[in-house]
């Protein structure tokens, strides 16, 4: 039986390897560059390499971009609305909103409040407070 043919847009081997471990994975934290080389079947010193040549970027900031990239999907993308911003940067992995923040801020030239389509909240809105009615 011939073998599949490559993806068109990405290189075989490696670099499949970890950009499918990293579609994946990407929402778990506390990644370390040795765990995503080890995933792609390479040593942290190739995984570099494959990183620097092929993406142009670190292992860790491809990993960060997919993470950018999985949180603007949350939220403009079809389906649930998400509940907050913290909500989309904790199901992103990001440990902290506000890292999620600046770094969206700087990816995509806007703050992910003024992107996201927030879900409304479910309780019911107050009633101003009036005289004694």
């Amino acid at each position: 039986m011939p073998a599949a043919p490559a993806h068109p847009v990405l290189p075989a081997g490696p670099s499949t390897r970890l950009v499918a471990w990293l579609a994946d994975n990407y929402c778990r934290r506390g990644l370390r560059v040795g765990e995503i080389a080890a995933a792609a079947g390479v040593s942290v010193r190739r995984l570099q390499v494959i990183c620097r040549r092929d993406f142009g970027r670190t292992p860790m900031q491809l990993l960060a971009e997919v993470r950018l990239h999985r949180a603007r999907l949350a939220l403009t993308g079809p389906g649930p609305a998400p509940g907050s911003i913290a909500e989309v940067a904790d199901a992103a992995g990001f440990t902290r909103v506000s890292r999620f923040t600046t770094a969206y801020q700087r990816c995509y030239g806007t703050a992910p409040a003024i992107t996201a389509r927030i879900a409304p909240d479910p309780s019911p809105p107050r009633q101003p407070a009036g005289r004694g009615e």
